[in-house]
């Protein structure tokens, strides 16, 4: 009995120590994949399968779930989509039945760029807020949150809804940096820069070149294809001629990296401007043709048809500078057929809504007319309904008056809140009395008593006079900043965005908190009207009070955008944030509140404790209210 018993222990232990070491393969060759992940694909992709069959073999269905996720990422990236979205679904599976959060959220990420790839936007995000929805319940999982919404972002983008695209790139990267998640920052910068191509270069490069940096730094080769490509693009087609030479410099490098990872519509991009820039900076059509024809190998692998317009017009440049008329105008032809096509998709899918839209109201009055005849036939029962109206029009009766009562509640309630707004305001006007005396007694009180004392004494030096002199040109410096702080008149004889200018320098000479400030486009605010330019010059004013005072900032980011005639100012800092609830009465708050109502504008306040503040007011151009600027 001992010795069967000794022999099937040596068994079982045998058996244990195969499957520990079984085990022990998967995780490490699933550590080679995530070593090489963003660095070389090839590798990474060996392991990762290696890794896979390893645990499905041996039925380790937490692993598996990574595993299936690491093949269809790979897949991804190779731009096999077919391939991935159906590794993408098993990964999904094992992980709902290990409940492994992580692996979920991200495989829903890459379903829904995989949908945006195809130019389905509402089941993109679909797959964006369900990835969000897990990701966002786990703090270690802000990289995913982050990811999704700049994905998010870059749809709105490309549905011209440049105001929703900013929110989600500024709350991407307000996680990002919180967390120190410098490879997703890296993305969402070269992604935000790219918003900035067409109307604001400075910006885009600012952004691009940032990503670029933490690239470079964190070794992604990856996301570096795209810096290098958009960079070079911009250095193309929207700059001086004297920049073709970094264009054609990181034009090269994106290609390089593209070839390196073997992903075809970088190269079809990196061909196509190569081309683009052979043919208008050196004027050599040859060389041109060349990278053009590389570019339309590539055709089919691209599904953006504003490249394939630019690719058609380009070979058919190059082949009229080549005199081969034919071609010229073979590509010519292409290149307005995909045109009209394109403007036809367009014109099919208005014609498509309004239809719908017809169906809709033809539907609604089917309804109304059955309603219709409901009602006639009700009419003729009216005497067996009599006793009933009489109990309706009793309770209705009972309903007026309690209506009444209620309306007499609602307006001594409206009534006692004016009375404190009216006490709120004398507040605040007593307290920028007592501001401005403080300012003129301590600054230019204590600067005449010391020139009144030079003034006084019997012989007076070379030196003193130059005090003088610099004290007086001091004080009426001062009393002007005084007098400009109070006076509507100088506001009106100022543009606004000199107003903004000159207010941030002051304000940052003044605290030494760095002030950033983006403008897009950058007329944004010109045709603002005059009691609006008042009331937001005054609103800024209030909101960098209250930081100087109460936010323990470091930085502070002001974005001004304008979309058809919306207009919008967003004001960030990195300070200690507030408990809204709390602060919502303060007198500062209510001064901003009352402000963005006066012009009929909508005010959204996103802050919390250790978190910084974000304020974003949103306004129409069209139409003021009755209202005077203070």
């Amino acid at each position: 009995m001992s010795i069967k018993f000794y022999i099937l222990f040596i068994f079982s232990t045998f058996v244990f120590g195969q499957n520990q070491l079984a085990e022990v393969k998967e995780v490490e060759y699933y550590k080679i994949y995530k070593r090489y992940s963003d660095s070389d694909l090839d590798k990474a992709y060996k392991a990762i399968e290696i890794s896979y069959n390893l645990s499905k073999k041996n039925k380790n269905t937490k692993l598996l779930a990574k595993a299936t996720y690491g093949l269809g990422y790979c897949y991804y990236l190779y731009e096999k989509d077919s391939l991935s979205e159906v590794y993408m679904d098993e990964a999904s599976n094992y992980a709902k039945k290990v409940n492994d959060i992580e692996t979920l959220s991200k495989a829903l990420n890459i379903k829904g760029s995989l949908y945006n790839y195809k130019n389905q936007k509402k089941k993109a995000l679909k797959y964006f807020h369900e990835s969000v929805k897990y990701s966002s319940k786990d703090v270690k999982l802000s990289n995913n949150t982050a990811d999704v919404l700049s994905n998010i972002a870059n749809i709105y983008v490309t549905e011209n809804d440049t105001i929703n695209a900013l929110r989600y790139y500024h709350d991407a990267i307000k996680i990002q940096k919180k967390n120190k998640l410098e490879n997703s920052l890296s993305n969402t910068y070269n992604s935000l820069g790219v918003l900035y191509m067409n109307g604001n270069q400075d910006s885009a490069l600012y952004y691009i070149n940032n990503a670029l940096v933490l690239g470079k730094k964190n070794k992604l080769d990856y996301q570096l294809i795209s810096q290098y490509l958009n960079i070079g693009i911009i250095y193309l087609n929207f700059l001086d001629t004297k920049h073709y030479d970094k264009a054609k410099l990181n034009l090269i490098e994106g290609l390089r990296l593209a070839n390196k990872f073997n992903v075809s519509r970088y190269q079809f991009q990196g061909n196509l401007y190569l081309g683009i820039y052979y043919m208008k900076a050196e004027k050599n059509n040859v060389k041109a043709k060349k990278y053009l024809d590389n570019a339309l190998k590539l055709l089919k692998e691209n599904k953006d048809h504003d490249y394939n317009i630019e690719l058609y017009k380009a070979l058919s440049t190059v082949y009229f500078n080549l005199s081969v008329y034919k071609k010229a105008f073979f590509y010519k032809n292409l290149e307005n057929s995909l045109k009209d096509s394109i403007f036809s998709l367009e014109k099919n899918k208005q014609i498509h809504e309004i239809q719908t839209k017809f169906d809709v109201e033809r539907k609604d009055f089917q309804i109304n007319l059955l309603k219709l005849e409901k009602r006639n036939k009700e009419t003729e029962n009216l005497w067996i309904r009599f006793t009933t109206v009489v109990g309706i029009l009793g309770l209705l009766t009972i309903g007026l008056i309690y209506k009444s009562k209620q309306k007499k509640k609602n307006l001594l309630l409206l009534q006692e809140h004016e009375v404190k707004r009216m006490q709120d305001v004398v507040k605040s006007q007593d307290d920028e009395r007592n501001r401005i005396a403080k300012d003129l007694h301590d600054g230019v009180g204590n600067k005449l008593s010391v020139l009144k004392h030079i003034l006084h004494q019997q012989t007076i030096s070379n030196e003193d006079v130059e005090f003088l002199k610099n004290g007086t040109k001091s004080l009426m410096k001062e009393v002007r900043e005084i007098s400009h702080d109070l006076s509507i008149s100088l506001i009106n004889q100022k543009p606004i965005l000199e107003l903004f200018v000159d207010l941030l320098d002051t304000f940052q000479n003044k605290t030494n908190i760095k002030i950033e400030f983006n403008i897009y486009p950058n007329n944004a605010l010109d045709s603002l009207k005059t009691v609006k330019k008042i009331h937001l010059y005054r609103i800024l004013q209030e909101v960098l009070t209250n930081i100087e005072k109460h936010a323990v900032a470091k930085q502070v980011v002001i974005t001004v955008t304008k979309n058809q005639n919306k207009l919008t100012l967003i004001i960030e800092d990195d300070g200690k944030g507030f408990n809204l609830k709390e602060a919502g009465a303060g007198i500062g708050i209510s001064n901003i509140k009352e402000r963005v109502e006066l012009i009929k504008g909508q005010l959204t306040i996103d802050t919390n404790i250790g978190n910084g503040t974000t304020i974003i007011i949103e306004l129409d151009e069209d139409g003021d209210k009755n209202s005077v600027g203070r």
